[in-house]
């Protein structure tokens, strides 16, 4: 496993980008199905059919679900939104 520059300024963004996304997932309100399509999709490389296959749904449906879930967390992190459950609807 490689290591982390000791120097701050040579160390890249990876840290930073990890803190916001991590930051977006838990202030955003984001619905058991959203969060679903988001991790399945971004964390373990499923396939949106493979994900509809799994949740019983179209692939339209993860399709919308993967959509609005990103529009959430991008809004939080650009805006500082903290979202309630009527947006995640």
């Amino acid at each position: 496993m490689p290591r982390a520059s000791s120097v701050a300024s040579h160390a890249g963004t990876y840290w930073a980008h990890l803190a916001d996304i991590s930051s977006a997932w838990h202030k955003t309100y984001l619905t058991r199905e959203l969060r679903v399509a988001l991790f399945l999709t971004h964390a373990c490389g499923w396939t949106q059919e493979e994900i509809a296959k799994h949740e019983q749904v179209s692939q339209r449906a993860i399709s919308k679900r993967l959509t609005r879930g990103l529009e959430l967390l991008t809004n939080h992190l650009n805006n500082g939104t903290i979202h309630t459950e009527e947006a995640a609807a």
